[in-house]
């Protein structure tokens, strides 16, 4: 039974969607046309013209050319838009850190360098001065 199945869903399915159309003249001269025979309706074979035409080829070329390069368009809008929200958030994550970096400078009892043996060098009131006002600088930068 089920090797009928398909067998069966295909003849049904054919005979629908293979229905053609008909013509008929009722009893008052009435021409009518549908795709349901009638007892004195003759079926009409349609026939298509299936040459291309030049000028219609010519339009969907010229359609699909402008579509890709709208596509393209979009596409690199996109790229743009992501850069610009990578390059937004990098500036923010500077921005932060610089801020972290001055508040510490602000704050610190203070400030020192390491030497070349790695020993600490407490900064003198001038250097500290100086490594605030880069600090500030680096806020200004990236926040600004």
């Amino acid at each position: 039974m089920r090797a009928l199945l398909p067998i069966i869903f295909m003849v049904t399915t054919s005979t629908i969607f293979a229905k053609g159309i008909y013509k008929w003249t009722d009893e008052n001269g009435h021409v009518f046309y549908s795709d349901h025979p009638q007892p004195s309706a003759e079926e009409i074979v349609v026939k298509t013209n299936h040459k291309a035409d030049p000028e219609l080829e010519h339009r969907r070329e010229k359609r699909d050319r402008l579509l890709g390069v709208f596509e393209e368009e979009r596409d690199e809008e996109k790229k743009s838009n992501e850069l610009a929200a990578q390059t937004k958030a990098e500036q923010k994550r500077e921005c932060m850190e610089a801020m972290k970096k001055l508040e510490k400078y602000q704050t610190a009892g203070y400030l020192y360098k390491l030497d070349g043996n790695g020993e600490r060098v407490i900064l003198n009131d001038d250097d500290r001065a100086k490594a605030l006002e880069m600090a500030q600088d680096s806020v200004d930068h990236w926040c600004g």
